[in-house]
This record gives C-alpha cells, structure tokens and sequence, in this order.
C-alpha cells in the first residue's frame, strides 16, 4: 500500500518559515561576527577583523531581506541569496589567505614564545603540539570551506527555491 504524500505547503506557511530560518541565521551571524571582530581587532589581526566585519555585514544584509519580506517586498529574497553567497566567499577568502600565508606563519601565530613557555610549564610536548598544529591545519581550513559550502550555499539555494512561494504569498 502506497503513503499518501503531504500535500504542498501554503505560501504564507513557505514565507513564514523562511522568515524564521533568515532571521535566526541573520542574527547568529551578526553576533558571532561581531564577538569575532572584536577579538581579532584586540588580538591585533586585522584581516581576522576586516574579514569579521564583512561577515558581520553579509548578515546584516540578510536581516534587510528579512524586513524586506516583512513589508512585502519578495525582492527581499534577493537579500537573503546574495548575504549567504556573501559569507560563502569571505569565509573562503579568509580560508584561502590563511593557507596561501603557509602553515608555518598560522603555528608561529598561534605559538607565540610566550605562549609556548605557559604550555611548556603544563607538562605539554610543545614539539608535538607544534606538530600537531602543522598538519591538522590545513586539514581544519578544508573542512571550513566543504562545511561553508554545504551550509552557505545550501541556504542560498534554499532561498532560491522558495521565490515563487514567497511572491505568491506576498501577491
């Protein structure tokens, strides 16, 4: 015997939803961004910060595709696509900075003389730490770009194909 399938869901039940899904997307990114920023600019890392801003901003960007909707404009839709690409690519950038500065700047970033003393007088094997570091590195910066992928770019095609509910919903 065959499952009888569920019928489509409403527009405005489609709208709904979206709005949900891009306001908490849109707010975690802002505040995330903005711890982030805020750390690197203490910690001296401009790109760190330059990046964190922008992404403080893509999400930003889908918040105003957020009001858009609320005030039934379905080019708001545009908004919430275009930040998620946004975040794609600067998340991409800031990956792909990172690795063209090479594994030995990223280690002797984090391992400062300083750190590597308080590390060394836990009992730690800072020569397999700095080991560690140098090989899991690249590997970490790879799983942010496939996570970045399947997430940004999920939620950008996600938004792509809820266009014509949202403009039926909004009439």
């Amino acid at each position: 015997m065959a499952v009888p399938s569920q019928p489509p869901a409403l527009p405005s039940d489609v709208l709904q939803r979206v709005v949900t899904i891009a306001r908490l997307d849109g707010w975690s990114v802002v505040g995330i961004a903005t711890v982030g920023t805020i750390v690197a600019a203490v910690m001296g890392d401009r790109t760190g910060a330059l990046i964190g801003a922008g992404v403080a901003a893509a999400g930003g960007l889908e918040l105003a595709g957020v009001r858009a909707l609320g005030r039934g404009r379905a080019g708001g839709v545009n908004a919430l696509v275009a930040s998620q690409l946004m975040l794609l690519l600067l998340i991409w950038g800031y990956a792909g900075l990172r690795l063209w500065a090479g594994t030995d700047a990223l280690v002797d970033q984090v391992l400062t003389p300083e750190r590597v003393a308080r590390i060394a007088g836990l009992g730690v094997d800072t020569r397999l730490l700095d080991e560690l570091l140098r090989r899991t590195l690249p590997l970490t910066y790879g799983v942010i770009v496939l996570a970045t992928l399947g997430y940004q770019g999920g939620l950008a095609l996600f938004y792509h194909r809820k266009r014509g509910s949202i403009g039926t919903a909004l009439g």
